[in-house]
Order: C-alpha cells, then structure tokens, then sequence
C-alpha cells in the first residue's frame, strides 16, 4: 500500500510541478522556437484543453482496460511527450508535444484517485487523499521556485528532459509495484461518445477564455448544442461515459461535484490578480512577488492532510464548509484591496485562502470518491479534475470580462487606479459565488450513516 500511495503522489506532483515551470518558461520558449506572444499562449491552452478533453474518456478506457494498466500508459506517454518536447526545434512539434502530455496527464489523473480509495480502506481514504492532495499543492508551489533555477542554469528544455527521466523511472516502478484488485467494468467505447464531449469541453473552454471576442458567444452555443446530444447518448448507453443520473441520484456526489466547481471558479483569479496589484502598485519584482504568492500553496500543502484525516471521522459536508467560508472571507477582504493597502493585508488574505481551501479540498474529494460505487471510481475521479479544468476556465473568462469592462486597452502600469476598481468589482463577485457555495455543500448530506 505504501508503494502505490508513494506512486500516486509522485504524479500528483509531477503534473502541477510541469505546469507551474512552463509558466516561469514561457519566454525562454518564445525566444527559443522563435514564436509570437500570441501563439505562444497555446503552450498552456494546448495542455489545458486536451486534459479536460480527455479526462472522463480515461476514466472510461480504465473501466474496459483497468485502471493500473492505463495509469501506467499515461505516466509512460507523459515521459515520451515530455522528451520529444524538450527536443523540439519547431513550435509546431512543440505544441503537439503539449498536446499529448495533457492527454497523457488526463488518464492517470483520471485514475489514481480512484486507485487509491481503491485500495485503502474507507477509514483511512480522507487521509490519503489529503497527503495526495498536498502532494499537488507542493508541485505547485515548487514548480515556479525549481523551474525557475533549472531554467536559469540549464534552458527551458531542462525542465521537459527531467520530467521525462523522473516519469519514465515512476513507470517502471508501476509496472513492478502496483499490484491491487483491478476490476474491470466495461466492455466498448463507442465513437459518438469519444467524439462529442471532447468537441463540448474544447469549444468550452476555448469560447470562455476568450469570451471579450465578437464570435465567442456563438462558439459557446455551439459548444452546449453539442453537450446537449453528449448528455442524450449518456442517458441511452447502456456503459455511459459519465452516468448523468447518478448526479440527480446521489445528492453527495452532485452536490460536492458542483461546490467542486463553484470552489475553483471563485478561486482561481485571486492569485492572478494579486500577482498584478503586487507588481503594478507595489511595485515589487516578479520574483518577490512569486515568493509571496507562495504563501497560499505552501498553507494548502500543510492543511490538507489533516483536514483529509479529519473528514474519515468527521463529515465533509462540515469541513469543506468551513473551508468555503473561510475562502470566502478572503475574497470578500480582497474586494477591499485599494491604493493604500500593503503587504500585510496581501499576507492575511493568502493565508486565510489557504487554511480555507486546504479544509475544502481533499474532505470535498473523499466526499465524491466515497459517495460511488466501487464500479464507478474512475468515473468520479475524472469528474473531481474535469470540475477542477472548468472552475478555472469560468475563473479566467470572469476576470477577462470585468478587465476588458474596465482596462479596456490601458496598460496594467498606467492606471493603477483602474486595476484597483477591477480587483473590487471582480472580488464582489467571486466572493458571492463562493457564499452561494456554501449553501451548496451544505445542502450534500452526511456521508458517515450511523
């Protein structure tokens, strides 16, 4: 047990980890490959889009395969990926590289939480997922730090070319060390539901990211007309991909699921826009600023465990609660933030959002795991990622519409007035859809039946 807990945190690690220091190497792989700014933010779009894509497909596929055997593919497929990225002279290739990873990182995160809660018995399930959990929050926080040296020192390229050994050493011991009951719970994939929720998750996300843009609108309805025949196949399947009923059914795993989402669309903006008040009226430089960004994961990593521990004994409908209304207190001291603040205030609101989300996090997660089937874990643990990749999406789209309402075309430095205006209006409602959260995971139930 001990071995595949130590397997399903190592790439729990190394996913954020990659993500967070490709972001500190964006303009060493612009220059490198020889790129413009614009097509450049699809090293990170690529990646994002075809996880999200893929995800509940790789739950799917370790229902017909079992989940072992495409958790190791994924690991495997994310080393191959990672080399041919750091190798690349051509941005075309790159991209592709990226591509493949976040398809490769879609089928082991859509399994090893379900390989875990799996494995280990239901008392001891919150706690691993919480060490799972802060294995994350530490990937996290590490990356920007680590990426930043190893870029520093080595290139950019270092970063996909350790990546790669470290995954391709984490395969190897897989196939040798991860041995567990693995049943399997399906038969075929069928294309249509191959094709359609991809074809809905991508015009998503892309429609939302980009959501000041004039044909948006159109690619977002498109998007739900195809969501709309996805979810009329599901109903009908006899082997559905996601089991659309079970969240009208199981008011558990509907409810955490979508304070899941509600959770990562409140959030997510709030280190973005401390980033740019920090740099732009602080006038701090990016590295300090990142240092105290750090605050925030390093509390979530430390959190965590105990709070998952805490959920085997006591309800996570109270602590992921308690974590909604402490995140939502930050939030709302965030819509405070003026031209005067300091640093301090900055500190206060990281901290108190870690301590919230951290309670949040792996309790919500136990919940979900725990309120299914064994049958259904992969499913439930594509679901848990999959609310994770469109809170942050919806995050982002919210922040792009409230700074094109107020930046419009200014730069960020030439108003700080503005930027400050935007925080305060954008915080007004990111802290309103977080207390509307609570009610929702209130509303889940108790999980522990006495």
């Amino acid at each position: 047990m001990n071995w595949i807990l130590f397997l399903c945190c190592s790439v729990a690690f190394i996913n954020p980890f990659m993500a967070s220091s490709v972001n500190v190497a964006i303009i060493e792989i612009e220059k490198s490959l020889h790129t413009t700014s614009i097509l450049t933010s699809w090293v990170i779009t690529s990646y994002i889009l075809s996880t999200a894509a893929i995800l509940p497909i790789g739950a799917k596929l370790a229902d017909i395969y079992g989940k072992r055997k495409i958790f190791i593919i994924g690991i495997l497929l994310f080393a191959i990926a990672s080399l041919i990225g750091g190798i690349s002279e051509n941005f075309t290739i790159f991209i592709l590289s990226r591509i493949t990873q976040g398809i490769a990182g879609a089928l082991f995160l859509s399994t090893q939480s379900a390989i875990l809660i799996d494995v280990f018995p239901k008392k001891k399930r919150g706690k691993v997922l919480g060490i799972n959990t802060a294995f994350v929050y530490t990937g996290l926080s590490t990356g920007p730090f680590l990426g930043g040296i190893i870029i520093s020192k080595y290139g950019w390229n270092a970063i996909f070319s350790i990546t790669a050994s470290v995954c391709f050493i984490v395969a190897i011991v897989s196939y040798y060390k991860l041995k567990f009951d693995d049943i399997k719970t399906a038969k075929t994939l069928y294309f249509n539901e191959f094709i359609y929720y991809p074809l809905f998750i991508t015009l998503f996300i892309y429609s939302v990211s980009n959501i000041t843009v004039s044909y948006s609108p159109i690619i977002l309805i498109i998007s739900f007309l195809f969501l709309y025949v996805f979810i009329g196949i599901q109903k009908k399947s006899e082997e559905p991909v996601i089991k659309i009923n079970l969240f009208k059914e199981n008011l558990i795993f509907g409810f955490s699921s979508l304070s899941a989402l509600i959770n990562y669309s409140a959030t997510t903006a709030l280190t973005f826009f401390l980033n740019l008040y920090i740099q732009s009226i602080l006038k701090y430089d990016p590295q300090k600023s990142g240092k105290i960004l750090l605050i925030q994961p390093v509390i979530m990593a430390l959190i965590s465990p105990f709070a998952g521990k805490l959920s085997d004994i006591k309800e996570p409908q109270i602590i992921a609660s308690i974590g909604m209304l402490l995140t939502t207190v930050s939030l709302f001291i965030t819509s405070f933030i003026n031209l005067n603040s300091n640093i301090n205030m900055i500190i206060i609101i990281l901290v108190i959002a870690g301590i919230g989300f951290g309670l949040f996090s792996s309790p919500n997660t136990n919940a979900i795991m725990s309120s299914v089937e064994r049958k259904n874990y992969a499913m439930a643990s594509s679901i848990v990622a999959t609310m994770r990749v469109l809170g942050q999406a919806l995050s982002m789209a919210i922040s792009s519409i409230i700074l094109s309402l107020y930046m419009k075309d200014i730069k960020l430095s030439e108003n700080p007035y503005m930027l400050v205006k935007t925080i305060k209006y954008s915080f007004y409602i990111f802290s309103s859809i977080s207390f509307l959260g609570i009610f929702f995971s209130l509303m889940r139930g108790k999980m522990h039946k006495k």
